[in-house]
């Protein structure tokens, strides 16, 4: 199919392009008050085509993507080549070059099930051997993906990844409902996970603590104070954090001058005793070893105790910046800090465990979120709260963060488990 699309790309003129086949087979259970109500098998073969026309004497580049199923035919693929020059000389950009190939690569991280449905099953029950009578999962769902992903280019790339991953969708619930108290009512909460193998240890942990947040969320008590606190923030908020924090020094930021900052210049000024940010892009897998372009990819440290190490992006900005591309790299990895979580939490503090999503604006100096679910630690004890966000300058938070020895990671980020942040307000 790929040199079906090649021969029909040549005889309409186009000599740029690159086409991506995404062959994938998924395995998906679909479990309902904790019972199997529906299983399904599906096998998927599509091609990803972008086809780039050089205009006014290589100054300008156009470009047009479009999506072939592997049925369509020769005339039908022709006719959707034909629509995607016509586009392509609309939706144009100064020129560059394509990603040369180096030779055909494989890169696997796969692992296999034998008998994939008898496996989700066993994922399933995992998940439901940490419920009780009043705390469960309302709805579950199971999915086991294999995929081949084969990227060629008119410049010699040829790559292709073979990886494997399973995903979770579940609803917890906790039932409060007691013929002595009618008042008390069902709440739920939504989980997603995504584990790059069958981690037993990891899926039992993850199903503890999600049954744990529901029933700290059904307890959990209006706040009923303002002011200033601590504020601990769970790794998948740091990760958005430090995911908003390097957004200004990627290629296509430096290049529109969305921030002045040059290589080498203090982004975080850390107090003395505090930790200083190490953030590093790396491929996320073995078999993350190149992006949608065919960039190769190598770790890349962005920030090195608090300072600007590395712009980053991919190939198109890079080629503006005139420099090397380092890929679109989705994986990040925080330093771990110097203290223990136990240490983090002595002192009175609000552990955020939901956020409808963390704010951070640089350009603002502004960090903030509204709360859903928290914990609140007063010196002598813990409850759950809800009801309030929270705000501060990125600044000063930076300069007096304290991160967790103990880390988590997952299929898209190494974090700190917890990070402390100082004197927030709390609103």
């Amino acid at each position: 199919m790929i040199k079906r699309i090649e021969k029909i790309l040549k005889s309409k003129g186009v000599d740029k392009y690159k086409i991506r086949e995404i062959n994938e087979e998924k395995y998906e259970a679909y479990y309902s008050l904790q019972k199997l109500e529906a299983t399904r098998n599906t096998e998927s073969l599509t091609y990803e085509v972008t086809i780039y026309l050089p205009l006014g004497e290589n100054q300008m580049l156009g470009s047009a993507s479009f999506n072939l199923p592997y049925t369509m035919t020769v005339n039908q693929i022709a006719k959707k080549v034909d629509e995607a020059i016509s586009s392509a000389q609309i939706a144009v950009s100064p020129y560059y070059e394509l990603v040369e190939g180096v030779g055909r690569k494989t890169f696997k991280d796969s692992f296999v099930l034998e008998k994939p449905l008898e496996e989700i099953d066993k994922v399933a029950n995992i998940f439901f051997k940490e419920s009780s009578e009043n705390k469960k999962f309302n709805s579950l769902e199971v999915f086991y993906k294999q995929a081949t992903i084969r990227l060629v280019n008119s410049k010699g790339v040829d790559y292709k990844k073979i990886s494997s991953v399973i995903e979770i969708e579940a609803i917890p619930s906790y039932d409060g409902v007691k013929k002595e108290d009618p008042s008390n009512q069902k709440v739920e909460l939504y989980k997603y996970y995504k584990y790059p193998t069958f981690d037993k240890e990891k899926m039992q942990k993850d199903a503890k603590e999600a049954l744990s947040d529901v029933e700290k969320r059904f307890k959990a008590k209006k706040i009923d104070f303002k002011g200033k606190k601590n504020v601990i923030l769970r790794d998948s908020d740091l990760n958005e954090l430090v995911g908003s924090l390097i957004s200004l020094y990627g290629y296509q930021a430096v290049f529109s001058k969305a921030t002045d900052k040059k290589i080498g210049d203090v982004i975080q000024d850390a107090k003395r005793g505090y930790d200083k940010l190490t953030v590093t892009l790396m491929p996320g897998s073995k078999a993350d070893r190149f992006d949608g372009d065919g960039v190769l990819l190598e770790k890349t440290i962005v920030l090195d105790k608090g300072v600007l190490a590395s712009y980053f992006g991919n190939n198109q900005y890079a080629q503006y910046l005139g420099l090397k591309p380092t890929g679109n790299m989705r994986f990040r990895k925080l330093e771990k800090g110097k203290k223990s979580s136990a240490e983090l939490k002595q002192e009175p503090h609000i552990e955020i465990i939901s956020l409808s999503g963390i704010q951070v604006d640089p350009y603002a100096d502004y960090i903030g979120g509204e709360v859903r679910l928290a914990n609140y630690f007063d010196g002598e004890k813990s409850y759950p709260i809800f009801g309030f966000s929270f705000s501060g300058s990125l600044t000063e938070s930076l300069k007096e963060i304290s991160l967790s020895k103990e880390t988590k990671k997952t299929t898209s980020y190494e974090m700190p488990s917890y990070a402390l942040l100082k004197d927030l307000n709390i609103l």
